[in-house]
């Protein structure tokens, strides 16, 4: 599930793509960090590795934990360690869409602004 959607502000405006695209992400990161490979079974369940799964448990929990790791380069590069070797060509498209994830969260709040409150670069365009 979106993380974005637990964010007071952003939970205001109706569900959209950018929502699914965010979902996309946690899927794809739960199963390269849960599985060893492709056609392999999940991982050895650790202690380190179970943590780093806990963003995957739905709960208003993980949701600000997703929030935080879109939000905190840091947070996410950390998660993104617990990445199978397999899988670790997909290391970069993630980081990278996490990096669209973020420009799209922060255009879609510039233009729904704009279309809430009427107002273009400063000038209302209601009478």
């Amino acid at each position: 599930m979106s993380g974005l959607l637990i964010d007071p502000y952003l939970a205001k405006f109706p569900h959209n793509a950018i929502n699914d695209a965010e979902s996309f992400l946690w899927v794809m990161g739960y199963l390269i960090t849960r599985y060893k490979g492709p056609g392999k079974g999940p991982k050895k369940m650790t202690l380190e590795l179970n943590n780093a799964l806990k963003v995957f448990e739905g709960s208003e929990e993980s949701q600000k934990q997703k929030l935080h790791m879109l939000n905190n380069e840091e947070a996410f590069c950390e998660f993104l360690k617990h990445v199978s070797p397999e899988f670790a060509g997909l290391k970069e498209l993630m980081y990278a869409w996490c990096h669209v994830m973020t420009w799209l969260v922060a255009s879609h709040l510039a233009w729904s602004s704009t279309i809430h409150t009427g107002r273009f670069f400063g000038v209302s365009r209601m009478p």
